[in-house]
């Protein structure tokens, strides 16, 4: 067994230690390994590397000079707990791990890294291949309370050459592009303190980019709990990601973005729709046409050229950024749909009820109970809690409740945030 503490003897430059930045991209597992870092927080400070506390994805919003659009509270100042935090360790390297850090511009990145000199900072990248990602992001941002349908969102990402680019294709492209990620990066850090680690294949068990992370890190993987959890980041069927997306258009703006966060997201797909599709998301997933898998493949391509040209250093394999060629018609642009197509009932009942439960809410005050609330663990409930008996949860825990601790789904609309 390999000594973690000896493994990182090093990683501290002039008395300071190493700060990784794990900056995303986004849907590459990013909170997979969130999840293991956090589990296992209190076994790598013993080993000598710091996990902040802090959560992060107000603090990015917050150095990102982002605005809280979806927030329920101010995130402003969070950025510097964090930097305060990592003043006071001693120890060895420091890991934060937040996606969203993916959308900085230069100047941007240049402010996260001025935060921490003099310590020496190196950022870790981990990718997806195409074929995989668009998808996964699609569904993302219904979540978010998106409108646009696959189809469309395929159809706006393919097109580059738009002159001006679509806002939903420069928030995608913003994150996902590797060539744009290395070079804003590269002349803050540079390359030579870039990692690449890429997502292995469908398939493949998700320790082993828990282990090829922690090879840059410099820890023994076997030496911590790797799970998976099976609460975070849940995907959708492709059934109830669309019915979903029906329900951001009927429901428009006649909700808040908070109120949407907590009861459409927190409520309806992490609750009812996610124990549903648990069973039916492999056969019902959401998918590219042949015509857009192709494209999606010669684009990977190109990022896979770009990223061995820079000189980055690569962890796994570039070849895992190229999915399999496309089966199927070769001339067929029509996006597949899902399995079921749900009636425009089911669509009118969950609107009715989101807005009865936000009025409910509203009127109960901050101290009502809170519908969008879920255990980490343990499981899912179709039924609102009932109000307990006693005094009510203070509006601190109901907070808590509600951001579910160091959720996975931001609080904050820098998903498709767009400078």
């Amino acid at each position: 067994m390999v000594d973690a503490s000896a493994q990182t003897a090093g990683r501290v430059t002039g008395g300071l230690p190493h700060v990784f930045l794990h900056i995303g991209t986004m849907k590459s597992g990013t909170s997979y390994i969130q999840h293991v870092l956090r589990r296992n927080r209190t076994a790598l400070e013993a080993a000598g590397l710091l996990v902040p506390r802090q959560r992060l994805v107000p603090a990015v919003a917050d150095v990102l000079n982002r605005k809280a659009k979806k927030a329920s509270r101010d995130h402003r100042g969070t950025w510097d707990i964090v930097r305060r935090e990592i003043e006071r360790w001693h120890g060895g390297p420091v890991i934060l791990s937040q996606e969203f850090m993916s959308a900085a511009d230069e100047a941007a990145a240049r402010r996260i890294v001025a935060s921490f000199e003099p310590r020496r900072v190196s950022v870790i990248i981990t990718a997806r291949d195409l074929v995989r990602v668009i998808p996964s992001h699609w569904q993302t941002s219904v979540k978010q309370a998106k409108t646009v349908s696959l189809g469309e969102f395929v159809r706006v990402v393919q097109d580059e050459s738009a002159d001006p680019m679509p806002k939903l294709a420069r928030g995608f492209w913003k994150h996902h592009d590797l060539a744009r990620l290395i070079g804003i990066w590269g002349n803050v850090v540079g390359t030579d303190h870039i990692t690449v680690v890429t997502v292995p294949p469908s398939g493949a068990p998700p320790v082993l980019l828990w282990e090829r992370f922690a090879s840059v890190i410099g820890v023994d993987p076997a030496m911590y709990d790797a799970t998976a959890d099976q609460t975070a980041n849940f995907t959708l069927s492709y059934t109830a990601a669309e019915l979903l997306r029906r329900v951001n258009e009927r429901l428009g703006d006649s909700i808040s973005p908070v109120d949407h966060r907590r009861v459409v997201n927190g409520f309806v797909a992490n609750t009812v729709l996610r124990d549903d599709s648990h069973e039916r998301a492999a056969s019902d997933r959401a998918r590219l046409s042949p015509v857009t898998h192709a494209w999606a493949v010669q684009r990977g391509a190109r990022m896979v050229a770009a990223v061995a040209a820079s000189g980055v250093k690569v962890v796994g394999d570039l070849e895992d950024l190229l999915a399999e060629p496309p089966t199927g018609d070769p001339t067929d642009t029509t996006e597949p749909g899902p399995l079921e197509e749900s009636p425009d009932a089911a669509v009118t009942v969950i609107v009715a009820l989101v807005q009865r439960l936000v009025k409910a809410e509203l009127a109960l005050g901050p101290e009502g109970p809170d519908v969008g609330a879920r255990e980490e663990t343990g499981p899912a409930s179709a039924i609102p809690p009932p109000v307990p008996a006693g005094p009510r949860p203070s509006p601190q825990i109901r907070r808590r409740r509600a951001d579910g601790g160091q959720s996975s789904m931001p609080d904050l609309d820098l998903v498709d945030e767009d400078d």
